[in-house]
């Protein structure tokens, strides 16, 4: 887990347990991605922005991958107002 690995790395001599430091980084990632909203169809094409779906409020690790699985075979995603496909929170 890169998280895992960042933790382990910079924060090594932190005086606050590392559970608690993954807790509250996780959280922020939820809110962060909550307040900014993903848009689904580059997630499902570039790896790197498709870390951040499983950080929607209510997705999931799991439905991350059933998401991007389905969009894979359907080829995209419209939302009903526009072309794009933003999730916000």
């Amino acid at each position: 887990m890169f998280i895992d690995d960042w933790l382990n790395g910079f924060l090594a001599d932190s005086q606050i347990p590392h559970e608690k430091l993954l807790v509250h980084l996780e959280r922020g990632l939820v809110n962060a991605v909550c307040f900014m909203g993903i848009e689904v169809n580059s997630c499902v094409a570039d790896p790197y922005q498709r870390a951040m779906l499983p950080f929607i409020a209510g997705l999931g690790p799991r439905k991350a991958d059933a998401l991007v699985n389905a969009v894979n075979k359907n080829v995209s995603i419209h939302n009903a107002t526009s072309d794009s496909a933003l999730i916000a929170g």
